[in-house]
């Protein structure tokens, strides 16, 4: 049976036919070369067999791609290192919140804001210009998983709620309701545009995005909307989570975490947290050298 013939099952439990360009893109969109993309897929293929999971086959990928290239293994890895930012949402949020500041965004995570009947804690509050975006991060750690109609019809009454509050004015200001921004406080006659979000790791049900749509809200997920996914602007943005990085364990990678360090730019800029946090000499070095091949950096 040659390769095109394959049939494969995806994390869903879907079937689908095994497409080698797919496989390419997402091993040169890792910062493989074109000779070594062309190697891991030969060697994958050689083992493809019908009914093959697509995890299975991406695991291959990324021992094969790893004999080459270290760190274009670690980029390859960049779904699953999202999905390793839990088993909390914070860290996720925090890194939504890095998202929304890459797309021009100023932001602040895990806000407790006033609404007309009762208060909300937001994931994230971003502001651009005169728009004030509320954002629901939906945290998924295992493949396969979606958000479905549920999650926009939820928020989607939170999400009135506050604008609701703000409209009727009912004498606070936006400190009190909880909107304030540093360096950002707007006088009470100022009309903001609030817009809501919500952003997932995962993938959305065709009633998510229908109601989404018809209510008005922004989705994100990870290859949604087609033109501008949440993959697309974290490898735009060079965001890669830490997660990712294999030189640091996974005790590490939680101390981190809950140090508030959710990406690679962060700890490369912050290098001493590694001491801080009981990261030995020889591992920072190996880590630092990791982290300036993942971010493309010479130091």
């Amino acid at each position: 049976m040659k390769p095109p013939d394959i049939q494969i099952t995806k994390a869903t439990g879907e079937r689908d036919t095994y497409d080698r360009e797919k496989l390419r893109g997402s091993l040169l969109r890792s910062g493989a070369k074109e000779h070594d993309a062309e190697r891991v897929i030969d060697e994958v293929e050689s083992q493809l067999r019908d009914g093959m999971s697509t995890r299975k086959i991406y695991r291959r990928a990324f021992q094969a791609l790893r004999r080459d290239s270290v760190f274009a293994a670690s980029r390859y890895q960049l779904k699953q290192a999202v999905m390793e930012l839990g088993p909390s949402g914070y860290p996720f949020e925090r890194f939504i919140g890095a998202v929304m500041e890459s797309m021009g965004y100023q932001t602040s995570v895990g806000r407790i804001v006033s609404g007309r009947c009762v208060t909300h804690e937001l994931d994230v509050i971003g502001r651009k210009n005169g728009e004030i975006a509320l954002v629901e991060c939906k945290f998924r750690n295992q493949a396969g998983s979606k958000t479905d109609v549920r999650v926009p019809l939820y928020f989607h009454a939170r999400f009135l709620d506050v604008a609701e509050a703000w409209k009727q004015d009912q004498g606070r200001t936006w400190r009190e309701m909880g909107l304030d921004l540093p360096g950002y406080l707007p006088g009470k006659g100022e009309e903001p545009v609030f817009k809501p979000w919500i952003i997932t790791n995962a993938k959305f049900t065709e009633d998510a995005v229908r109601y989404s749509q018809c209510a008005g809200i922004s989705l994100m997920g990870w290859d949604y909307p087609g033109h501008r996914t949440l993959l697309t602007v974290i490898e735009e943005a060079q965001l890669m989570p830490l997660t990712l990085l294999q030189k640091l364990s996974r005790r590490d990678k939680t101390i981190l975490l809950e140090e508030g360090v959710t990406t690679c730019r962060e700890l490369y800029q912050n290098e001493i947290i590694m001491e801080k946090v009981g990261i030995d000499r020889s591992r920072r070095r190996q880590t630092m050298k990791e982290l300036e091949g993942v971010l493309g950096l010479v130091r």
